[in-house]
């Protein structure tokens, strides 16, 4: 009787230890999804960027393994860094970026080409537009308007860029065509408010997002036609600022169009609030309270079909979002350290 009592209590604290196990393992597949999800875990760390972050939009993505860095130095010049995946180093690779324009005053916006040919930036004290070669070191100019805006997006064959003129009443826009090969191609105006141009396709069709909520993407057709005709307007679901009974407050922080400008990809930042957060800002303005910051990356195709999450991951200075010159990768900054991104199942 005792063996068998004994056998009996050892079988039910087996089975309490499988069940407790199990618990275990059913709790732990969430904590390890959301782990497998996180950016920083998805993502292959780079390198410390804290220096690469003192200049807004600071660089670029010059070959599938090398980024371009503009970093402000004396006389209000840029220098112009180079760093190298494979070999995690960074050397200086245009000292002045002022004197290898030739330019007559502050250069701004620099903007490297699909395929990392040439560098294209703004003289402002020559008001003129300098594209340079970076193998061969040639120049080439193109003089602006007095009321050009600053919006300089390239198409995908590196050979051609659109540059938006504000009209005189900056009550619209104006495409400007340039070309490294032939003539310039002047658009037919676009009326109305113009917000924030994220890229144009090789059949010559801009996409354009608007910066404030609702998030609806515009599809302008810059072919030779009378007018540029509004080919779309897309709501993208979950993106733009909302908020739900969970208690987020969602808004799109940056919005940036692959080399193709055929994909879209978003950082989305959502901040976690508590309800009694939310009743502290409601009743008591300019408050704070307690919350959380999540930042998400989401990518899409341009008429906002097939959208899917990347990963998230919790940080406040989450930014700087590129797609690599393939469009196979993308890549940011979190909290000072630069990361690359596989965009997978594309």
């Amino acid at each position: 009787m005792k063996t068998g009592g004994r056998s009996k209590r050892a079988k039910g604290f087996f089975g309490c230890c499988a069940l407790l196990l199990v618990a275990c393992l059913l709790a732990a597949i969430p904590v390890l999804r959301e782990r497998s999800e996180r950016l920083t875990v998805l993502a292959t760390y780079s390198t410390d960027a804290s220096m690469w972050t003192r200049y807004y939009d600071g660089y670029c993505w010059e070959t599938n393994n090398a980024q371009l860095l503009f970093y402000n130095i004396a006389n209000r010049d840029t220098q112009v860094l180079r760093h190298d995946d494979a070999r995690n180093s960074t050397s200086i690779f245009v000292p002045s970026l002022t004197t290898l324009l030739g330019a007559k005053g502050i250069v701004m916006f620099p903007r490297c080409s699909p395929g990392g040919k040439w560098l294209l930036a703004q003289d402002y004290g020559s008001n003129e537009y300098i594209g340079v070669d970076l193998k061969t070191g040639r120049l080439l100019k193109w003089s602006k308007p007095a009321s050009a805006g600053i919006y300089v997006l390239w198409l995908p064959d590196g050979k051609r860029w659109v540059e938006l003129r504000y009209n005189k009443m900056h009550t619209g826009v104006i495409p400007v065509i340039h070309s490294m090969e032939g003539p310039d191609v002047l658009s037919s105006p676009i009326a109305g408010a113009f917000e924030w141009p994220l890229g144009v396709t090789a059949d010559l069709h801009m996409l354009v997002a608007p910066t404030s909520p609702p998030l609806i993407i515009n599809d302008f057709d810059l072919n030779p036609h009378p007018k540029p005709t509004l080919r779309h307007s897309i709501k993208l679901p979950g993106i733009g600022l909302t908020s739900n009974a969970a208690g987020f407050e969602r808004w799109a922080q940056e919005i940036e169009a692959s080399p193709d400008a055929h994909r879209l990809a978003y950082m989305v930042q959502e901040e976690a609030i508590s309800p009694f957060t939310r009743l502290l800002r409601r009743f008591v303005p300019g408050s704070s309270g307690a919350s959380t910051v999540l930042c998400s990356i989401w990518v899409s195709n341009a008429d906002g079909s097939n959208m899917c999450q990347i990963g998230h991951e919790n940080a406040h200075t989450a930014a700087g979002l590129q797609w690599t010159p393939d469009g196979k990768r993308l890549s940011l900054f979190i909290d000072d350290k630069f990361y690359v991104i596989p965009v997978k199942g594309w």
